[in-house]
Parts: structure tokens; C-alpha cells; sequence
């Protein structure tokens, strides 16, 4: 199994945990829907994020995984963990859905090139598509859209190109 394949099966395991967590607690009833609509129900299903998170950079770092590739696993878990802090102490929605997406897209522009920035559209579509879908409001969506670009992209390039 090559290095590349190693590190996708710990991303891939750390995705799942979450993501099978939340469908067991939808079919328990200790969830209400597998999109945790409930701000009442989300603690646990973030921490344990959180906490996959962790085992997956522990993982990439056990397999000795590529300098940009833990550097983008770490500015991610800052950047949810941030997210989760805005979310449940200041009780302020941010929308990881566009945090993800407007992420991406700066990792791709730090990493590859700023081309990328191209995609820059479809953060503001995802921003416009969860506020049409009465999932978040202007406000929130744009802190989900300037989270990780403010809050992590300068540690991140530090990171990637010391």
C-alpha cells in the first residue's frame, strides 16, 4: 500500500466516526435529523468532530504524511475548533458548510495556485443556497465564509512554507 493510500484510509476512517455517530443517534432518537438541527443536540456530535480530527492528524503523523498535508489537517481542526467555540459559548451560528468550502479553496490557492481563486463563486453559492434554505443568516454566513481564511490561512502558509 502506497503512502498516499495509507494517509486516505486514516482520513477516510476519521470521516466516518462522525458521520456514524450522528446516523446511530438519529436512529436511537437521541438525535432529531442527520443534519443536527437542533442546537441542543450538537455539542456531542461536534466534539467527537473534534476528536476524529485528532486521530486522524495522530494517524498522518504515525505515518509520517507530507508537511502540507498535516498543516491543512491542523488549520482545519483550528478552524472547527474555533467554529464550535463561536457556535456554543457565544451561541452564534457559524456555518460550517461555507467554512469548509472557503477553506478549500484558500488551501488550493496557497498550495497549488492562486487560479483557484476562481472558485471563489461557489463559497458565496453555498453561502447563498444555506441561506435560502433558511439554514443560516446573512450574518452567519459570512463568518463561515472569513473563519478559516482570517483565523488560520497565516499560520497555515507559515506552516507549509517554513
Amino acid at each position: 500500500m502506497t503512502d498516499g493510500l495509507r494517509w486516505l484510509t486514516v482520513i477516510g476512517v476519521g470521516l466516518l466516526v462522525p458521520f456514524g455517530l450522528i446516523w446511530w443517534g438519529v436512529k436511537k432518537g437521541k438525535l432529531t435529523d442527520i443534519h443536527v438541527s437542533r442546537r441542543s443536540e450538537r455539542l456531542v456530535p461536534l466534539l467527537v468532530g473534534l476528536m476524529a480530527l485528532g486521530g486522524m492528524l495522530a494517524g498522518l503523523l504515525l505515518l509520517s504524511a507530507s508537511r502540507p498535508l498535516v498543516a491543512t489537517l491542523v488549520a482545519v481542526i483550528v478552524s472547527f475548533a474555533l467554529a464550535i467555540l463561536i457556535t456554543q459559548v457565544a451561541k452564534y451560528k457559524i456555518s460550517l458548510h461555507i467554512d469548509s468550502a472557503a477553506g478549500a479553496v484558500t488551501v488550493c490557492c496557497l498550495l497549488v495556485s492562486p487560479v483557484f481563486l476562481a472558485l471563489s463563486p461557489l463559497v458565496l453559492l453555498i453561502a447563498w443556497a444555506r441561506w435560502k434554505l433558511e439554514a443560516h443568516s446573512l450574518p452567519s454566513t459570512h463568518g463561515g465564509e472569513r473563519l478559516f481564511p482570517c483565523s488560520v490561512c497565516p499560520r497555515y502558509a507559515a506552516c507549509v512554507w517554513q
